[in-house]
């Protein structure tokens, strides 16, 4: 009999994906207006950042998200297979089922 697969937090490698780095600059009107060009255009690409990092965010907690639906389908996989074996022998009019019936699928 094969063992039901272990319940696991975190997706495999999911310490190791791809970071970007936050930035906590504040910018106010006063800063905007003494800025040049270049300063304008990096705090863009500060901006930027900011934007890709709170992406990447919504992303990771929608695939951590995934995986625990995964993880948790998984784990009631067998208790599924079971079910149907046991509706099954319902709708053909049997009360009883083999206990190796149902745990052929697991």
């Amino acid at each position: 009999m094969t063992q039901a697969p272990m319940y696991r937090p975190f997706p495999p490698g999911w310490d190791n994906r791809p970071r970007v780095k936050d930035w906590n600059g504040h910018l106010t009107d006063d800063d905007l207006l003494s800025r040049t060009v270049e300063d304008l255009v990096s705090i863009v690409r500060l901006l930027s950042s900011q934007v890709t990092t709170a992406h990447q965010k919504a992303l990771d907690e929608s695939n951590l998200a995934a995986w625990h639906t995964h993880q948790a389908l998984a784990a009631n996989t067998t208790a599924v297979q079971v079910l149907r074996q046991v509706q099954h022998a319902d709708r053909q009019g049997r009360e009883t089922v083999r206990i190796a019936d149902l745990l052929g699928p697991a």
